[in-house]
């Protein structure tokens, strides 16, 4: 907006008529346009484009050629002129804004054999030439020349395939022609095979898969070990799943059979008999937390903890079947538990290690993760580790690059949920978008998504609110571009609460909850 100045004889004061930058949404290297007209004043002292050019006309244009993201820039123009109420130098002044796009080659980065997807780009609509190669068997091939500046091409490939777009367009800086080339890489798969990775004895687990079509058959077989395998289903549809229930660590094979071969998917679930974990790291002032969940057929157990002579003592017997356990607070250290679970025939025992530090944050997560790959058995109190600096410098500083670029990644949310409602608050979908971020990143990951109901109301109507708010979970993902194959999701109903009784509204939403868990981070 022009900005207004006092003076004694306006009508003699310049005014900005016309002032536009055509066109203002441009392609990075495309050339733009500046136009302006001044009204004609004797008290006009200098017409300029800051920064670009001084002592214009008062009706002019000006050619803005090749604009990158380093030289675009808002276009200031400033009518310097004498006020002659104030006897001083006054300036007029304009703004206007260049939108630059960055040019771009893109498509799909993984597609199944058979089928079809599409390669888009939108380049400088002022190059010369257009054209792109494929390489195919290491060497360059043209496929298709003479191309626009904007389209959407659709391909299909039969095995991976990297392609080139090359463009020609004039730089009048150099007075000669850029030849810029983009590059975009296509993997043809045969396609995945994936599912529950760890399963509680007696529980349901899933397999799911998607692969390329126009197969003869597609067979999924079972094998407990080397001598027992057969055939679970066939002529099955290209994408789908299978709830399955083995009562022993199992694999499964997706057999693929086309005209010409076939092809074969593994994928193993672990049956056990318990899932034991915790905090893997506090700080002193913290009380670390164990939860357990075992088979429905577990007879006793038994939680224990590691004394200094590697014997165990014994915390708490006679647990039931899912629970948790509040440890004390502890002293700086590493502790080691035991969780043993007695069922028909057999004793299985399963072990989580917990480390108390005084360190920050940051510290304490480079030392974590450093613990966890070399293997340390003990933990290094502040003071100590000060004494012996350059022995642990070497492993903070090769993790240090590695915790700060990819930040840890909690595999399980809890979401809470109004008296029968089924609408996610926003205070949740950010750790949401977290899980859509972590699958983009991760394609074989899935996500199991579990609803459940407070005590309040019948079965029937327990179940399906339940339902309802894993429903809506699972839709948000989708809603953010997660395949909905990759997302299991059921109603639990009243069953596992987090409280039996509920002797307040805060315990009842506690159990007014839908569980995400990352299952498969291969």
């Amino acid at each position: 907006m022009a900005t207004s100045v006092m003076a004694c004889n306006p009508k003699q004061l310049p005014q900005i008529v016309c002032f536009e930058v055509i066109p203002a949404n441009i392609m990075e290297g495309q050339s733009t346009q500046v136009k302006w007209e001044i009204s004609p004043s004797k008290h006009t002292r200098n017409i300029a484009l800051q920064g670009i050019k001084e002592n214009l006309e008062n009706i002019g244009n000006l050619s803005l050629p090749n604009i990158t993201e380093k030289n675009a820039k808002n276009i200031t123009l400033d009518v310097a002129f004498h006020s002659p109420m104030h006897k001083k130098l006054h300036h007029l002044q304009e703004t206007r804004k260049i939108n630059i796009d960055k040019p771009f080659f893109k498509g799909e980065e993984q597609v199944s054999v058979g089928e079809s997807t599409h390669l888009e780009w939108k380049v400088n609509p002022e190059a010369k030439k257009i054209w792109m190669h494929e390489l195919i068997e290491g060497k360059e091939v043209l496929i298709w020349e003479d191309l626009p500046a904007e389209a959407n091409y659709k391909i299909k490939p039969t095995k991976n395939t990297k392609f080139e777009l090359f463009v020609i367009q004039p730089n009048p800086q150099t007075a000669k022609d850029d030849t810029l080339v983009y590059k975009h890489d296509t993997n043809v798969e045969h396609g995945f095979f994936t599912g529950t990775r760890t399963l509680l004895a007696g529980e349901e687990g899933r397999i799911m898969w998607k692969v390329f079509p126009n197969l003869n058959d597609l067979i999924v077989e079972e094998r407990e070990n080397e001598y027992t395998r057969h055939v679970l289903k066939m002529n099955l549809p290209t994408k789908g799943f299978l709830n399955v229930k083995p009562t022993a660590t199992t694999e499964y094979i997706l057999v693929l059979v086309s005209k010409e071969s076939q092809t074969r998917f593994k994928h193993k679930i672990k049956v056990v008999n318990a899932i034991f974990a915790g905090n893997n790291l506090i700080k002193q002032t913290q009380k670390g937390v164990l939860q357990w969940k075992t088979t429905q057929k577990a007879k006793k157990v038994t939680l224990s903890e590691q004394l200094a002579d590697g014997t165990y003592k014994i915390l708490k017997d006679n647990l039931p079947t899912e629970g948790r356990f509040e440890l004390p607070k502890l002293n700086l250290g590493v502790y080691h538990y035991l969780l043993l679970v007695e069922t028909k025939g057999e004793t299985s025992e399963f072990s989580h290690s917990l480390i108390v530090t005084d360190k920050d944050e940051t510290e304490a997560k480079i030392y974590a993760s450093a613990r966890k790959t070399k293997g340390f058995d003990e933990y290094v109190p502040q003071e100590e580790e000060k004494k012996d600096h350059h022995a642990h410098q070497s492993v903070e500083m090769s993790f240090e690059a590695e915790v700060m670029n990819e930040p840890i990644f909690s595999d399980k949310t809890i979401i809470y949920f109004d008296f029968e409602k089924n609408k996610i608050e926003e205070k949740y979908t950010q750790k949401l978008d977290e899980f859509v971020q972590y699958l983009q990143k991760h394609e074989n990951a899935i996500i199991d998504i579990k609803g459940y109901s407070d005590m309040f109301g019948s079965t029937k109507g327990c179940q399906k609110v339940s339902e309802e708010r894993a429903l809506a979970v699972r839709d948000y993902l989708v809603s953010k571009g997660v395949e909905d194959y990759r997302l299991l999701y059921r109603g639990m109903g009243r069953s596992l609460p987090v409280h039996i009784l509920e002797n307040n509204k805060q315990q009842a939403q506690e159990n007014r909850r839908v569980e995400v868990i990352l299952m498969d981070n291969k």
